[in-house]
């Protein structure tokens, strides 16, 4: 069972993870915990989440050359007015390079709140969990930016990384590449195989596929929202501006 971060990385004590985390640095982790890994999220835990309803409440998306599938080409109406999920239109996309997000995991999954609460501890921040399901080696995601810090954690397949590195870009509000850009070569490109972890600073560009032709992929994102300097200043001034907004006390 992974109850700590110590237990994920029992077989490589020497890992320089913590570290990594806390300068901010891209780091690959072999942690030989293959086992353990895949039983955070079997294949059969993705299926399970698979319906309709989830799609239509956000739950899950289905993702192609960067944009998101829209409900109407997955699911039809049924003669009560539900919305129901067609199969085998779903597999016919996830073969042609749509892949599955599955959103939100940690509220679903046992295993995973236990997870998202082990890494919250030791990070001191919150964390959430998505799960990626892949089935070609065409990738359904640009290169992109996040947010926030990512732990990325490969439960089942191989996955190719291709990193980018941090650009001199805007503050956040887009997270893809303008597409005029030329990302220029990866700084780092590296195999995921189960049990592997990949930590990704917030900021660095990056892009994932399948490693192996006619292979899939499952793998889950750790998204590490840390705080930064000016969130912290702002949520101070929120802070004191609450307090200045309060009623003052009057002498009777």
């Amino acid at each position: 069972m992974i109850a700590t971060l110590r237990d994920l990385l029992r077989r490589c004590p020497d890992s320089p993870l913590s570290a990594a985390m806390e300068a901010g640095q891209r780091l690959h982790v072999k942690t030989g915990q293959a086992a353990a890994c895949a039983g955070l999220l079997p294949w059969a835990g993705v299926n399970a989440r698979l319906s309709a309803q989830a799609l239509v409440e956000g739950e899950v998306s289905v993702m192609r050359a960067g944009r998101e599938v829209p409900l109407e080409m997955l699911t039809r109406l049924s003669p009560d007015g539900r919305r129901v999920l067609l199969d085998a239109q779903l597999q016919a996309l996830c073969q042609g390079g749509a892949s599955l997000v599955l959103i939100g995991m940690h509220r679903h999954v046992q295993a995973l709140a236990a997870l998202a609460a082990m890494v919250e501890r030791h990070v001191e921040a919150p964390v959430t969990i998505n799960a990626y399901a892949s089935f070609t080696r065409d990738g359904a995601f640009q290169i992109h930016r996040d947010g926030h810090d990512v732990l990325v954690v490969q439960i089942a397949g191989h996955k190719r990384w291709f990193c980018h590195g941090r650009r001199s870009d805007p503050p956040f509000g887009g997270d893809t590449v303008d597409p005029r850009r030329d990302p220029g070569p990866p700084e780092a490109e590296m195999v995921l195989a189960p049990g592997d972890l990949l930590f990704l600073p917030k900021g660095d560009y990056h892009r994932a596929e399948v490693a192996e032709a006619g292979g899939q992929s499952l793998h889950l994102t750790l998204a590490i929202q840390r705080p930064d300097g000016a969130e912290v200043l702002r949520w101070r001034l929120r802070e004191m501006a609450d307090r200045l907004a309060a009623p003052v006390p009057m002498d009777p």
